[in-house]
């Protein structure tokens, strides 16, 4: 767990990586990125949930887009061409809802 993370509003834990989402709508994520499953962070705002898979990591923003990063061997850092306004997000081992 990073050094001073406050304020954490959810938690998931993927294979071998942790994302954090805080109550200002920003991910920390740590852990093992030989995927990119915890570099692929830059630029995400307004965060509403997360969910970790084995190797990927997703992100639910405030109006509904679901972000993916990660391993993509599945297809299941792959975000559904048209996918909008999503109410919820779930990372599986190979696959994304």
């Amino acid at each position: 767990v990073p050094d001073g993370l406050a304020n954490v509003k959810a938690i998931s834990a993927g294979n071998d990586h942790s994302l954090a989402l805080l109550d200002t709508g920003r991910v920390v994520a740590w852990g093992n990125n030989y995927f990119g499953q915890v570099s692929g962070l830059k630029g995400l705002e307004n965060i509403r949930d997360i969910s970790a898979g084995f190797g990927h990591s997703l992100a639910l923003t405030e109006n509904g887009e679901v972000l993916a990063w990660g391993r993509n061997k599945d297809g299941e850092a792959a975000v559904p061409y048209g996918l909008e306004n999503s109410p919820m997000i779930a990372a599986g081992t190979h696959h994304s809802l």
